[in-house]
């Protein structure tokens, strides 16, 4: 198994883009994305790690994936044909994480 390093600053490409976000940073284990928000916004983690969780019947939290630098969350809301397409997963910091958001958010 081999380890691919991420540069330590953003790809060229991404720049244009990331010029028009907002920045924001959060502590660990801070909930950033809820289930039923608005679904209008990408978000780019510019470093750190999340965790993308869904609440089963019985309300306990299942882990789907984490996401880490370089990583987007969100795509998926900004190509649906829903009028007002809303969010269904939790998004936690695992630590602290700065992200930049493109959108309403």
């Amino acid at each position: 198994m081999s380890i691919i390093k991420l540069p330590e600053q953003e790809p060229q490409f991404l720049q244009p883009l990331l010029s028009f976000c907002h920045r924001r940073r959060y502590p660990a284990k801070t909930d950033i994305v809820h289930p039923g928000d608005n679904a209008d916004t990408l978000f780019y983690l510019v470093d750190g790690s999340v965790a993308i969780i869904i609440e089963d019947e019985e309300g306990k939290e299942i882990i789907l994936t984490y996401l880490n630098k370089g990583e987007f969350i969100g795509e998926m809301g900004l190509f649906t044909a829903q009028a007002q397409p809303s969010r269904s997963v939790l998004v936690r910091t695992r630590s602290g994480t700065g992200r930049a958001s493109a959108g309403s958010g």
